[in-house]
């Protein structure tokens, strides 16, 4: 992971990419339109912030263009039970409109809701 305050590409290699089939919010203020995107995180020891950038298709973080984000949310950080060997970004649903991206790696774990419409 990169030290904290500085742009993450949220894995390995390539960004991490999101391709959203119908309008979605993450959390209670970003708007997604239908359409792929490129994740980053900016962590921190109390909050991780996400970063959805337009630019969907992007090796690492070397030519991120911060211009070019679509917008930033703040998570704050949590601990998971036991320690999370690998990073991990999962997607669980909850309703047939809602589900919760959960990030973890190490000692923290940020999680947000995304919701159609």
């Amino acid at each position: 992971m990169e030290p904290y305050g500085k742009v993450w590409r949220l894995g390995a290699d390539e960004a991490t990419k999101i391709t959203v089939t119908a309008a979605t919010k993450i959390g209670s203020a970003l708007q997604l339109a239908p359409g792929s995107y490129s994740l980053f995180a900016i962590t921190g020891p109390t909050k991780w912030t996400l970063i959805v950038n337009k630019v969907a298709d992007q090796w690492g973080a070397f030519n991120y263009d911060e211009s070019q984000d679509l917008g930033r949310i703040d998570l704050p950080v949590t601990k998971p039970s036991t320690p999370v060997e690998e990073f991990t970004i999962s997607l669980t649903k909850r309703s047939a409109d809602t589900a919760t991206l959960a990030l973890a790696w190490g000692h923290d774990s940020v999680s947000t809701t995304l919701k159609i419409g």
